[in-house]
């Protein structure tokens, strides 16, 4: 007799750089004078037989020259058009994320919408401040292999 082995082997894939953020600058007066620059989220590789949430962290910093400026920070859906939950794609496959302002990563980052949140009224004085952005890929997804990404953008309302 053979035997058979029902278990499924143990299948990694990479997940490169989620985050490929850009600035959407909005400022009625004067020419756009701050400047954001962004690390994104790489996960690395994902183990779809691990129990617990896969999680990585990237940045984002504003620089300033203003005087006393106050800021929001906004991020789109990304591909998959919901902050419940953002999905990254390879082909037709899916791998839902999602991002975070918080370590704990129970509030998600958006625009303010639904149950979203944003960075409000962060104060910029003649300085850079960078702040991280928490992602998570929840436990036990069976995706296919490949590489999958999605681009998420920020939008910066000084």
């Amino acid at each position: 007799m053979r035997n058979v082995n029902p278990v499924r082997q143990s299948t990694r894939l990479w997940v490169p750089i989620l985050m490929v953020l850009g600035l959407v600058c909005l400022r009625v007066s004067p020419a756009c004078a701050c400047t954001v620059s962004t690390v994104g989220v790489s996960f690395g590789n994902y183990n779809p037989l691990n129990t617990a949430a896969t999680d990585a962290t990237g940045s984002i910093t504003i620089s300033c020259p203003l005087e006393d400026v106050r800021v929001e920070v906004q991020m789109s859906q990304g591909s998959a058009g919901s902050f419940f939950p953002r999905q990254m794609s390879n082909g037709g496959f899916t791998l839902d994320y999602n991002l975070y302002i918080d370590a704990n990563r129970k509030s998600i980052w958006g625009d303010g919408t639904g149950k979203t949140q944003t960075l409000s009224k962060q104060r910029i004085n003649r300085t850079s401040v960078t702040w991280t952005v928490y992602g998570r890929i929840p436990a036990l997804q069976m995706p296919t292999d490949g590489m999958y990404s999605d681009t998420v953008s920020v939008t910066v309302w000084y």
